[in-house]
């Protein structure tokens, strides 16, 4: 199901994975001006730019190619990529600032390898999990680790020291086609930089899509070749090793699917509730304030209930979250200027279902606000700051409604 840019990303990777490894059916290979992974490149591109780590797979599946057939390739993807790269010069300088905003975008440093602990707890993102993971993923992630590993060594640094054996026509035609191991690897090193360069939590999505491409890969080809020497004991090792962490993530699976469906809060009418007592109360608001125009929403923090409020009302304004440590003094003043501010949680809280002035409920408090170390704790510590203050909560969908 491709729901965001980085899913549509993934699926042209993947395609372009399978086809530098078995070679592209043959209505699909290069032909005049097409050519598939142009094509699949720019449709990545064209979806979002972290794209750009494709050119990693790319570059390990045609490395042994002619180069004529190398730039055939790459002048067809600049073909392809045209329309967006004369709008680029047409607008140089708004590219210019668009890429240093999108990379300076929660840039923060990714100390995922500086420990053994860490290196295992990065593959496994807690942000928006609605369930904690059990503790043996740690286990699975020692696996994921050591499937890197072998992508290392039987993608990239077996096939660089081996040197081609000359073979006989005849041998050739005995000889079955096993697939190129080195695309999905490059494709693990691709997600590898890309995870350390800018730790967007869906980004940690191309490298599990990456690792279990190459492990399938993998596997098919120790199947391909059970037929030589130790082949059916090194596909039996290999089944041993995974059938293991495929149950895991089953079982984690079932788990989280078990457990969701007998809570209260993962029901759409518990969720529509939820955004009922909300509108309530900010249509509430709009009146006692006589329907300001325009009457100004911020949600700055996830899940966004902008889209739910937009579809009701239309003409309200909706502004969603602050991504830019620089940009911090701008956030506080549009938190002061708007009519409302709305802070949605599900972090682990107790399932409820209350509703009123938040001076009802001592106990409770955003943590996004009492986080001293972001930006809208400056809001929260302001006692001054929109005093009327309120909370609707339903199962476990907390909101904190901060009002004029």
């Amino acid at each position: 199901m491709l729901v965001r840019p980085e899913s549509l990303v993934a699926l042209c990777g993947t395609i372009l994975v399978l086809g530098l490894s078995f070679g592209f059916p043959k209505r699909w290979q290069a032909k005049g001006l097409w050519d598939p992974i142009s094509a699949l490149l720019a449709i990545a591109a064209y979806a979002h730019f972290n794209a750009i780590h494709l050119l990693f797979p790319v570059a390990f599946g045609l490395i042994l190619k002619p180069i004529k057939s190398i730039f055939k390739t790459a002048a067809k993807t600049l073909l392809y990529l045209s329309p967006w790269i004369l709008t680029v010069f047409w607008h140089f300088d708004l590219f210019i600032l668009q890429m240093a905003t999108q990379w300076k975008r929660l840039a923060v440093q990714n100390d995922w390898l500086s420990g053994f602990e860490k290196s295992l707890a990065s593959l496994f993102q807690d942000m928006g999990n609605p369930d904690p993971w059990p503790v043996f993923l740690q286990v699975v992630s020692i696996g994921m680790w050591i499937l890197i590993c072998m992508a290392m060594i039987y993608g990239i640094l077996l096939p660089s020291i081996q040197s081609p054996i000359q073979k006989t026509k005849k041998e050739k035609n005995k000889e079955i086609k096993l697939p190129d191991l080195s695309p999905a690897a490059g494709w693990i090193l691709g997600s590898i930089w890309l995870w350390s360069s800018k730790p967007e939590v869906w980004f940690i999505y191309f490298l599990h899509l990456s690792v279990w491409t190459f492990t399938a890969l993998f596997a098919l080809r120790l199947w391909m070749e059970r037929s030589r020497p130790t082949g059916i004991l090194r596909f039996q090792a290999f089944m041993v090793f995974l059938i293991p962490m495929v149950g895991a993530f089953a079982y984690t699976d079932i788990r989280q699917e078990i457990r969701m469906n007998a809570s209260e809060s993962w029901h759409w009418k518990t969720y529509s509730q939820y955004i009922d007592c909300i509108d309530q109360r900010l249509t509430q608001l709009e009146k006692d304030l006589h329907f300001p125009k325009p009457f100004q929403v911020w949600d700055p923090t996830f899940p966004d209930v902008t889209i739910e409020l937009s579809l009701r009302h239309p003409d309200w304004d909706f502004t969603r979250t602050n991504d830019f440590s620089t940009r911090t003094n701008l956030a506080i003043q549009h938190g002061k200027d708007v009519e409302v501010v709305i802070v949605p949680e599900t972090l682990h809280a107790e399932e409820r279902n209350i509703s009123g002035p938040l001076s009802h409920f001592p106990l409770l408090s955003p943590l996004w606000m009492t986080w001293d170390g972001y930006f809208l704790h400056q809001l929260w510590i302001d006692k001054s700051w929109k005093p009327n203050r309120y909370i609707c909560q339903r199962g476990r969908w907390q909101a904190f409604i901060f009002m004029n």
